[in-house]
């Protein structure tokens, strides 16, 4: 009740919702038909506490829940293939997001869970392969972060602003990630900003069930036994090349 409905190419879409009820179901069909798309800005700024995602909903469209500053609790389908630009953005009493077994989701666009403070438990689905800018930037509640193997691309800043007390567990391969800096010109005066997926995380890094290996003085160090963030990894290399490296 309260939810509002467009039809567009076959589907609904949730456009908008002028209810009362704080904790919101949205259905798998209308009239029949299958609700696939919440719309974007839908729930923008209301003051709904908790969300189950129906399950035929494959796209959450940008900013839909963007400031709902009093919602805790998300639940998503296995339908669902992308989470859109700022889409929970400074949600900042938001704590869970389940994603049912199984979920399809492919795409974590721009600065979604941005500013998500309170976040502390999300489990990334095992078909996920983008995580766009500044996707996770402030979700500073979580003790760990785990990515998995599918992931193929992370942009940069994706995790600014972890700090050392948190972790980020990495299953697979970082090729293909964003890495590296890049020169600007302000005002005529040249600028070089970091843009790696890494830029702005003080979160230890743990490489898991990757094909990275470096040698060890008891043979082949995977990387599950190298636990680390920038410093403590210039101390590995140390370590393993009998070298003094002072940057990365």
């Amino acid at each position: 009740e309260g939810l509002e409905f467009e039809q567009q190419d076959g589907v609904y879409v949730v456009t908008g919702y002028h209810g009362t009820d704080v904790d919101i179901i949205i259905p798998d069909t209308y009239n029949d038909v299958p609700v696939a798309i919440i719309g974007e800005s839908c729930f923008e700024d209301s003051d709904i506490q908790s969300v189950t995602v129906g399950n035929n909903i494959e796209i959450i469209e940008d900013y839909a829940f963007r400031y709902a500053s009093l919602l805790k609790d998300v639940s998503l389908p296995a339908s669902l293939r992308e989470i859109g630009t700022s889409c929970f953005r400074d949600c900042v009493s938001l704590k869970k997001v389940s994603f049912a077994k199984n979920c399809m989701l492919e795409t974590i666009d721009d600065m979604a869970f941005d500013g998500c403070e309170n976040l502390n438990a999300i489990n990334l689905p095992d078909q996920l392969t983008y995580i766009r800018i500044r996707a996770f930037s402030g979700c500073t509640s979580l003790k760990s972060l785990e990515i998995p193997a599918s992931v193929s691309c992370v942009n940069r800043d994706a995790f600014s602003g972890f700090t050392s007390e948190q972790k980020i567990i990495i299953h697979g391969s970082t090729e293909g990630w964003d890495n590296g800096s890049s020169t600007y010109v302000f005002d005529s005066e040249y600028a070089t900003i970091d843009v790696s997926w890494n830029a702005g995380c003080d979160a230890e890094i743990i490489y898991k069930d990757s094909d990275f290996t470096s040698p060890s003085a008891s043979g082949n160090a995977t990387s599950e036994d190298i636990p680390t963030n920038k410093n403590s990894l210039l101390g590995t290399f140390d370590r393993i090349f009998g070298t003094n490296i002072s940057s990365i």
